[in-house]
């Protein structure tokens, strides 16, 4: 049995993740010290740069290739995603208008909703 895990960071202006397979069933907890192990890991051969610290976004993708190359995860490949802009209403197709024309997946959340109406 394959366990998925997911990975990544989140900022004001993007949240990068990526799905990861692992053969081992962690916990919350054991996932969260291996995963800030790894960027301690990385952190320790920065610590000395004469530069600022790195951030989070700076090595996440570093952190992410320790897990696959270190500890035998495997980068899952998405097949498909539902993601629509969560800030808007279901059925109001002016709300958030300018911020969603381009949103298939609400307007098609939109246009089933308005035939119950």
């Amino acid at each position: 049995m394959s366990y998925i895990y997911k990975v990544g960071y989140e900022s004001f202006e993007e949240s990068p993740s990526d799905l990861l397979e692992s053969e081992i069933n962690y916990s919350q907890i054991e996932f969260d010290e291996l995963v800030s192990n790894c960027y301690a890991e990385i952190y320790n051969t920065f610590k000395n740069n004469t530069y600022s610290p790195p951030s989070v976004s700076n090595i996440y993708n570093l952190v992410r290739n320790i897990l696959v190359s270190k500890y035998s995860f495997k980068l899952v490949a998405e097949q498909c995603s539902f993601m629509p802009f969560g800030w808007a209403s279901i059925i109001d197709y002016e709300d958030w208008k300018n911020e969603v024309v381009d949103d298939m997946q609400l307007k098609l959340i939109r246009d089933k909703c308005s035939l119950l109406n």
